[in-house]
């Protein structure tokens, strides 16, 4: 039985899907995951000091622990992350001849310990297409892949549609945004949920600055079971990509789509209309006067729209599943 080692990222169950793929695929997995950093606590110098510490023993104990899970022609797969040095890790590949994968699912500059080890991988998988050409000149195969839904959590629900209009995501950068959207289309009298991380106290503190946003804001934090049935119930979804995604694709994207949702979503649109299809799978706006007209439309014709969020699904089902990108990884693996 092949056997790969996967350390990866604690946020959501990313790393969890990544291995249960593995394991439907035959192979034999052991999963680890980084302990959470704490960036608010960061601020406080004493508490960032301990913090710090906390970290680096955290840290230790799981190299540890990938030392004693390796042995001699095994992959070790790095998803999203990485806090261990350059030095250790080659001196561990050295001593028992490794095979290292790097999948990062998010740019190659956002985080320099991943961005560290680029030059001691074996295979290289991109969150942006552009960023292939970037890595090239190593030893490494680079590749792009696109981010993936995982279909375990994300999938059609006979549900109601009882919210015209959902938002779940990042939102310390986005307030503006949504205050002018908002303020646009409040005359409609739409059912709108915004979900998402931020601040109680700024929210407060805003309240009078941003009073659209506060009235259709609950900021619910939800499991990936909870965000599924919002998308079920809702007749559009907002999905608004990251500004690193210069030549990417959101996970939310692959999500929405698989939960067979309608989305709406900006973006690089050239890599949208390789991915999916912006004629007929997944809606496209320019700016907030566009998204605020077509979110008006959709809502009066829903109907309409039907066959968009169906052919988005089937495109989710047959070309970008977690399983999917796990058998791109065990192909790649197999001409090394």
């Amino acid at each position: 039985m092949d056997k790969i080692v996967i350390v990866g990222t604690p946020f959501f169950s990313y790393t969890q899907s990544v291995h249960s793929a593995f394991v439907k695929a035959g192979y034999k997995s052991i999963c680890f995951t980084f302990p959470k950093q704490k960036a608010v606590i960061g601020k406080i110098p004493i508490l960032k000091y301990f913090f710090n510490m906390w970290f680096h023993i955290k840290n230790q104990g799981l190299f540890l622990k990938l030392v004693n899970a390796v042995e001699r022609g095994d992959t070790v797969l790095f998803f999203g992350i990485n806090y261990f040095s350059k030095n250790k890790l080659n001196a561990l590949k050295k001593r028992y001849n490794l095979k290292y994968i790097l999948w990062f699912i998010d740019s190659i500059y956002s985080f320099q310990p991943f961005y560290d080890i680029l030059d001691i991988a074996d295979i290289v998988f991109t969150y942006n297409k552009h960023e292939v050409d970037d890595v090239k000149g190593g030893n490494a195969k680079v590749l792009f892949m696109p981010l993936m839904c995982d279909s375990q959590f994300y999938y059609p629900k006979s549900l109601p549609k009882t919210v015209d209009l959902y938002f779940i995501g990042s939102l310390s950068k986005r307030i503006e945004f949504f205050e002018k959207l908002l303020s646009e289309i409040d005359k409609y009298q739409l059912n709108i949920i915004i979900d998402g991380t931020y601040s109680k106290h700024k929210l407060k503190l805003r309240k009078k600055k941003h009073p659209y946003f506060y009235k259709y804001y609950r900021g619910e934090k939800l499991s990936a079971s909870e965000i599924n049935e919002m998308y079920n119930k809702t007749k559009l979804c907002i999905n608004l990509q990251p500004s690193q995604a210069k030549s990417a694709l959101n996970i939310r994207t692959f999500e929405i789509a698989g939960s067979g949702a309608l989305q709406i979503t900006n973006g690089n649109k050239q890599i949208i209309n390789e991915l999916f299809s912006t004629e007929n799978e997944i809606l496209y706006f320019n700016d907030i006067s566009d998204l605020a007209s077509k979110i008006v439309v959709v809502n009066n014709n829903y109907s309409k729209y039907e066959t968009y969020r169906e052919a988005a699904y089937n495109r989710v089902i047959n070309e970008h599943t977690t399983d999917m990108r796990v058998k791109t990884i065990i192909n790649e693996l197999n001409k090394l």
